[in-house]
């Protein structure tokens, strides 16, 4: 994962700025912790049923399998907390990797 990209959303999970969700990547002003990656990276937190993008993002973000990982750490009840430390100790980061 892009090293500066992963800083960001290790902050932004941290900051307390988002209220978090489950089940969506935003909803009604709340967020999972996969809608706190794509604010910060500026990309589209919503999504019709039939736009698969936001996952598509998340999905070639992340390492194989990561994004359901995550998702589920957040839909059982993880807080952004407990989930920043997991992304800290279990994603690695690489200099020269891209985010597009």
């Amino acid at each position: 994962m892009n090293a500066e990209l992963k800083k960001k959303w290790i902050e932004a999970l941290r900051s307390g700025e988002y209220e978090q969700g489950r089940n969506y990547f935003e909803k009604a002003g709340k967020f999972c912790c996969l809608g706190v990656l794509c604010k910060v990276a500026g990309k589209p937190t919503t999504r019709a049923e039939d736009d698969v993008g936001n996952w598509h993002f998340a999905e070639t973000t992340l390492p194989l399998g990561m994004d359901m990982r995550l998702a589920t750490l957040n839909d059982k009840g993880s807080s952004f907390s407990e989930i920043a430390d997991y992304i800290e100790a279990k994603i690695p980061a690489d200099e020269h990797s891209h985010t597009d």
